[in-house]
């Protein structure tokens, strides 16, 4: 588990040592020049091989793309489309003078329109980290990574080398502190996402949270169609108890939860539940019976 500290170098993590779950302050440290040094070594090495593999340059790898059918004028043109709706729409906030529940809906819409372009551009740019490019830059960044990282009580190195970081980068420190690295390298702001137009204007006007979460005018969560939901999301209804998005009450692990009325028999007549555990009662016993009677019978014909 990770705790985030203001500190966008420091931050605090459990880690297993000895069996046992410790919590450890971690820092990233300034790179030094020996380090810069030694992350365009690395850098020049991976690019190397990586040309030496076969791997496309950057900026051949969108007639690659054409090519194998990844990447077309369609697409491109899919792309063009949804950045001039957001544009359009965060240039009518901007101006206002327009009723606030269009300027709501123009909100959504540029979220979802903005969610589509992401996913395009991460189809784009899939193959990016294949090129000769892609693979030294994904080597240096592993490098320093695995060389800023250290403990803050001892100032001593958490990796041992850039083979140690690789092997553990899936790990809940190494997640954090490449995050984090990524941040401070390429400038990553992580209130990213809170400074986007759209979000801006729903939280102003208290369509949203603080955590971005839609609410209503009570400050109940909401989803786009106004449903009620609690803070992990799931429907609720007035009462705050679970229901489907059809209104239907079930139980946390998502199972009907009614109030069960009698089945009836054949005639449509209710069949009491005393009944029924009557009968279940009744039956092993039928069963004990005959098969203490076929066993008696079984050791007659055996004496005779």
């Amino acid at each position: 588990m990770v705790k985030k500290e203001e500190n966008q170098r420091e931050f605090e993590a459990e880690v297993t040592q000895k069996d046992k779950k410790v919590k450890r302050g971690f820092k990233l440290t300034e790179v030094s020049l020996n380090q810069q040094n030694e992350a365009t070594k690395v850098y020049n090495r991976a690019f190397r091989d990586a040309l030496e593999s076969g791997a496309l340059l950057r900026n051949k790898l969108e007639d690659h793309m054409r090519t194998q059918g990844l990447w077309n004028d369609k697409k491109q043109k899919e792309l063009e489309e949804v950045q001039i709706i957001i544009l359009k729409n965060e240039k009518k906030l901007a101006k206002g003078g327009i009723r606030l529940n269009i300027a709501k809906d123009l909100a959504l819409e540029m979220a979802d329109e903005r969610a589509n372009m992401r996913n395009i551009l991460m189809q784009r740019n899939s193959l990016d980290g294949n090129t000769a490019e892609g693979q030294a830059d994904n080597a240096r960044f592993d490098y320093l990574v695995a060389a800023s990282l250290v403990y803050i009580d001892s100032g001593k190195p958490f990796f041992k080398d850039l083979a140690d970081y690789r092997n553990r980068s899936t790990e809940p420190v190494a997640l954090e502190a490449a995050r984090r690295l990524a941040q401070i390298i390429y400038g990553l702001d992580s209130n990213y996402e809170k400074k986007l137009p759209e979000n801006e204007f729903l939280v102003e006007f208290k369509f949203a949270d603080g955590d971005l979460k839609l609410v209503n005018d009570e400050g109940q969560y909401i989803d786009r169609e106004g449903n009620l939901l609690n803070e992990d999301g799931r429907f609720i209804d007035e009462k705050g108890s679970l229901i489907d998005k059809d209104g239907n009450p079930v139980t946390e692990d998502g199972q009907f939860k009614f109030d069960r009325a009698a089945f009836l028999d054949d005639d449509g007549n209710p069949i009491a539940k005393e009944k029924a555990e009557v009968v279940e009662a009744e039956e092993p016993e039928d069963k004990e019976e005959a098969g203490e009677e076929a066993k008696s019978e079984s050791e007659e014909k055996t004496e005779a």
